[in-house]
C-alpha cells in the first residue's frame, strides 16, 4: 500500500505525546493496525494484537515493523492516553478531505450512549457521544463525547463548530430544539429542522393550536405518501404538513432564521388496530413540502444507517473498552471503520460481508482501505 494512500493523512495530524527515547512503535503503527483490524472485524486489544501477527506480512508493506507488532497492553495505553480532542481533529481533517461537501445534503445529528463503556472502580458514568450523519455521503461528519453530568444540549453547540454545514439541512431530535443551536446553525450558513416537544412547551402549544384549526388552510402545503404493506399485515400512511404562517407562535422572534413550521402525522395499521402519532417542528426551510418529508425520513438514517450498525455489526454496545480515554477513541475508531466500509463501492454486499471479506483476503482489505 502506497504511502500517500488516504488514511495515512488521519495520522499525520496527531502529535505522538510518548517520549521519544522510549518509542519502539510508531504512532501511525498503532493507529492504522488497529483501524485495519477492526474494519476486519476485531473489537479487543488482544485481537488487534493477533490480527497484526497474523497480517504482518502484509503490514510491513507500509508500516515499518522492525520491532514487530505492538503488544494489546501497549495498544491499549496509547489509546487510553491519547487525547480525544486530538484525535477527533484529526478525524475531521481526514473525513473533509475523502468527502466533499455538497450542496442540499441532509446532515443528522443524534446521541448514543456506549452502555458498557462505565467505570465504576472509577466512579465514571457510561459515555455518550453525540455524532454526525451525513446522508449524500454516507459518512460519519464527526463526534463529541458530551462532559459528565451534561448533555446534548452543550455536546451540539461544540460539535457544529467544527462541521461545515454550509448549504445543508440539519436535522435534530427535541433535546436539540434550544435557540443558540438553531442561531449556530444559520450562523454556519445551514438550515435547520428541529423536531418540537414538551422542552418547549409553549412553542409546542402554539404549533399545535395552529394545525388543529388551519390544516386545510390555503398556506398549509400537504404531502402524503401512499400507505404500503411493511410486513406481517402493517400498513402505514405518512402525511407532511408545513407552512409559513407563524402568526400563532409568540416568541417567533426569540428562533433565529424561522421560516416555517411543520406537522408529520403517521397512521399505522397493525392486525386491525390503527394508531395515530403527531410530531411537531419548526424549520428555517421555506414550505417546501416535499423537500421537508424527504428531510424528516432521512434524519432516521442516523439511527439506522449508524447506530444500528454500530450496536448489530461492530457489537459496541458490549464493548468493555473503558478505561481513560480509550471508550471515547475506540467510539472514533468505530466510525473511521465504518465510513471507510460504506466509501468503498466496489462490491455490492453488507457491511458484516464486507468485513469478513477484509479478514479473509488482505487484497480486498488493501481495496477497501485504499478507498
Amino acid at each position: 500500500m502506497e504511502k500517500n494512500c488516504k488514511i495515512f493523512g488521519l495520522t499525520e495530524n496527531i502529535k505522538d505525546f510518548r517520549q521519544q527515547g522510549k518509542i519502539i512503535h510508531p504512532l501511525e503503527n498503532i493507529i492504522l493496525l488497529t483501524i485495519a483490524a477492526v474494519i476486519s472485524g476485531v473489537d479487543t486489544w488482544e485481537l488487534i494484537e493477533d490480527f497484526g501477527k497474523c497480517k504482518k506480512p502484509w503490514l510491513e508493506k507500509f508500516l515499518n515493523l522492525e520491532n514487530g507488532i505492538p503488544s494489546h497492553d501497549t495498544i491499549s495505553r496509547f489509546f487510553q492516553l491519547l487525547k480525544p480532542k486530538e484525535f477527533q481533529e484529526a478525524f475531521l481533517l481526514w473525513i473533509n478531505a475523502i468527502i466533499e461537501n455538497k450542496k442540499g445534503d441532509f446532515i443528522a445529528i443524534d446521541g448514543k450512549t456506549l452502555r458498557r463503556s462505565y467505570n465504576k472502580k472509577d466512579n465514571k458514568a457510561a459515555i455518550h457521544m453525540v455524532s454526525a450523519w451525513s446522508n449524500m455521503n454516507s459518512c460519519v461528519l464527526g463526534q463529541l463525547k458530551t462532559e459528565e453530568k451534561s448533555n446534548e444540549i452543550t455536546a451540539i453547540p461544540e460539535l457544529l463548530k467544527i462541521l461545515n454545514i454550509e448549504n445543508s439541512i440539519v436535522t435534530i431530535d427535541a433535546m436539540g430544539t434550544q435557540k443558540k443551536i438553531a442561531s449556530d446553525i444559520k450562523k454556519n450558513e445551514g438550515d435547520y429542522i428541529l423536531q418540537v416537544k414538551g422542552n418547549q412547551p409553549t412553542l409546542e402549544k402554539d404549533i399545535i393550536t395552529f394545525f388543529d384549526s388551519h390544516l386545510n388552510s390555503d398556506s398549509v402545503h400537504f404531502y402524503i405518501e401512499e400507505s404500503k404493506k411493511v410486513k406481517h399485515g402493517r400498513f402505514e400512511i405518512r402525511k407532511y404538513y408545513i407552512t409559513d404562517d407563524l402568526d400563532t407562535i409568540s416568541k417567533k422572534n426569540d428562533w433565529a432564521g424561522i421560516q416555517s413550521i411543520a406537522m408529520t402525522e403517521a397512521t399505522r395499521i397493525v392486525n386491525g388496530k390503527i394508531s395515530v402519532n403527531k410530531k411537531y417542528y419548526i424549520s428555517s426551510i421555506t414550505p417546501n413540502v416535499k423537500l421537508f418529508a424527504e428531510a424528516s425520513r432521512k434524519h432516521w438514517s442516523i439511527e439506522n444507517k449508524l447506530h444500528w450498525s454500530l450496536d448489530v455489526t461492530f457489537k459496541e454496545d458490549n464493548s468493555r473498552v473503558r478505561t481513560g480515554f480509550a471508550a471515547e477513541n475506540f467510539a472514533s475508531i468505530r466510525h473511521i471503520a465504518l465510513n471507510i466500509l460504506k466509501q468503498d463501492k466496489s462490491l455490492k454486499m453488507s457491511i458484516p460481508r464486507k468485513r469478513m471479506n477484509c479478514a479473509m483476503k488482505v487484497d480486498f482489505l488493501e481495496k477497501v482501505i485504499k478507498l
